[in-house]
């Protein structure tokens, strides 16, 4: 979002109409990811200085994702709503971070589905976390603060490393599962969870990564 409207709603897609047209030239489908507030969006105090803080003003969310479902209508069929919210960082430090997620997923679905019905909405990959801020212990909240109903298939960032799947480093890779467990509790065990975001690093020797091969 924030590379996109430069100015106070103007809208500049040249950015992004250059990578559309380039992976669609080479034959590669498409996850639009919509997130990160233009600055006369974001909230007073320190949050203003991060554009991964949530916008202060939601109906001006909801027209950008308009704005983008509808530019990219039968070019992109999937969007992932944000980034890492279950991380402070990516939600600008804010308080009561499932509620302003919720708020968030829960503007931009039905803008989507007002444009292309059959889009699929990702709610934002979870990153490895602990605690409350645990992918499934953080989808447990978002259910509670109304998630439900509200996103097609979730998303995580079962990044593995060091040591690969067999270390489950940060119960990453086994989280996802857990993460189903907590989807199916809520009657949407049929539903997905993407892996959009993925990675454990490589070094030979020193027992701190994976090899190429397996990598």
């Amino acid at each position: 979002w924030s590379a996109v409207e430069k100015s106070k709603g103007q809208y500049d897609w040249g950015y992004v109409d250059n990578l559309v047209n380039t992976a669609s030239s080479h034959g590669l489908r498409i996850l639009g990811w919509i997130g990160y507030t233009p600055f006369w969006y974001r909230p007073e105090g320190a949050q203003l200085l991060l554009p991964t803080t949530p916008p202060r003003d939601l109906d001006a969310w909801g027209r950008f994702v308009t704005a983008a479902a509808q530019r990219y209508s039968g070019r992109i069929h999937h969007w992932e709503i944000w980034n890492e919210p279950n991380l402070p960082l990516f939600m600008g430090f804010i308080q009561n971070r499932p509620q302003h997620y919720v708020d968030i997923l829960k503007t931009a679905y039905p803008a989507i589905k007002a444009v292309s019905p059959g889009a699929n909405v990702v709610a934002a990959g979870l990153s490895p976390a602990d605690g409350s801020d645990a992918p499934p212990a953080f989808l447990q909240q978002l259910y509670d603060a109304g998630a439900g109903g509200f996103f097609d298939a979730a998303a995580a960032h079962p990044y593995v490393f060091p040591g690969g799947l067999a270390a489950d480093s940060q119960h990453g890779w086994s989280d996802v599962g857990r993460m189903h467990d907590v989807m199916a509790a809520h009657g949407d065990g049929d539903k997905k969870i993407w892996l959009t975001e993925m990675g454990a690093a490589t070094s030979v020797g020193d027992g701190q990564g994976v090899s190429p091969q397996e990598q």
